[in-house]
């Protein structure tokens, strides 16, 4: 939900609950003034947005339903004294005022009457019963409640809605560009011309490269039409790909490929992974010189851990660029994929990119 509709809903909703309040609850004879009536409303705002902005979402929303009737009552109450108080105040004040300028009834004979201090009559307040006060002063703050809920409910419901039809066009996008970006030509260039030369040789690894690229090719055509995939799917693809990508280096790459803990168990959102390990080897592999390129996948606690370094050969200035936007694209997924269940950090140090990233698997 945009701003301005936003706002214009919660305009809207405080008309309403004037209305509401004036023709429901008001008192028409009474000449309450400004003071009171700003005190009042300032009562209604605090519940309106502490509920809105606080309880609902950090207690309702994460299904912590008892904290959060038992925060609502306290908030209630608290809110419902200060505001009997006030109206305390308000009535006798004007009760005060009722009594000092009470006229005593005239006798027969045209003379003002003497009256006795238990005769006169009682302050304004003391002519409402207490049940009169409690169901009113309850009944518009269980409305500022309700209203407070229902206005949220809304905004959720239209935020989820516009957040799947995000997820569903960045899934499409993702997949198409991950096609033609990650598995691009140039990668199938290397992987064919790598098995071309081990098939030259006659060297029996030569069917199993087959195999692994073609593994690749189906899960990234066939297996990542589906919002979640086997995280052991997409591991295995990994080490496909890193198999693949031994063909094409030489003894100057140091690389290590760790995982540690079960994977069988769970599900993860399809092609999040391989682009952190592509990037890798897009820009740690110098056959040349000396470079390194360390892979780390913990499953630990329902937690999945990924540390990536790799160094940082030079490369051309669009290569840097577009590997700026592959990072900034991995972010993107992660936001809309696991909101406030991950945690996404690169830095450089010494000359090496360094990647860390933690994923909650049972969000």
């Amino acid at each position: 939900m945009n701003k301005i509709k936003l706002y214009s809903l919660h305009a809207i909703l405080w008309l309403l609950l004037f209305l509401l309040n004036y023709f429901f609850f008001g008192k028409p004879g009474f000449n309450i003034d400004f003071t009171f009536n700003l005190k009042i409303w300032l009562i209604y705002l605090v519940l309106f947005y502490v509920n809105y902005s606080l309880l609902i979402p950090y207690f309702l929303f994460i299904k912590r339903y008892i904290l959060y009737v038992l925060l609502l009552l306290v908030l209630v109450s608290g809110l419902f004294f200060i505001k009997s108080e006030i109206d305390k105040n308000l009535f006798t004040e004007m009760g005060n005022k009722e009594r000092t300028h009470f006229m005593p009834p005239r006798s027969f004979d045209g003379s003002l009457s003497q009256m006795k201090p238990a005769q006169m009559p009682p302050p304004f307040f003391g002519k409402m019963p207490s049940v009169r006060r409690v169901i009113p002063g309850i009944s518009q703050l269980l409305m500022i409640v309700l209203a407070s809920i229902s206005i949220r409910f809304i905004q959720k419901w239209q935020d989820d809605e516009k957040m799947k039809s995000e997820i569903e066009k960045e899934k499409i996008t993702t997949e198409l560009s991950f096609l033609k970006q990650q598995i691009n030509p140039h990668f199938l260039f290397n992987a064919i011309n790598n098995i071309y030369s081990l098939s030259l040789s006659d060297r029996p690894s030569t069917s199993e490269a087959i195999l692994k690229l073609s593994s690749i090719l189906r899960y990234m055509l066939y297996e990542t039409d589906k919002k979640f995939v086997a995280l052991r799917n997409e591991i295995q693809v990994i080490e496909d790909y890193i198999e693949l990508q031994k063909l094409r280096i030489t003894e100057k790459v140091h690389l290590t490929y760790r995982v540690k803990g079960n994977s069988e168990t769970y599900s993860i959102v399809p092609l999040l992974l391989i682009p952190l390990i592509e990037n890798a080897f897009k820009h740690g592999i110098d056959n040349i010189n000396n470079s390194i390129i360390d892979i780390f996948i913990e499953i630990e606690n329902d937690m999945l851990n990924i540390r990536i370094k790799n160094s940082l050969v030079p490369k051309p200035e669009k290569d840097s660029t577009e590997s700026g936007i592959g990072i900034k694209n991995i972010r993107r997924r992660l936001e809309l994929f696991y909101p406030q269940a991950h945690s996404f950090k690169t830095d450089i140090i010494d000359d090496c990119f360094l990647v860390h990233l933690s994923l909650n698997l049972e969000q």
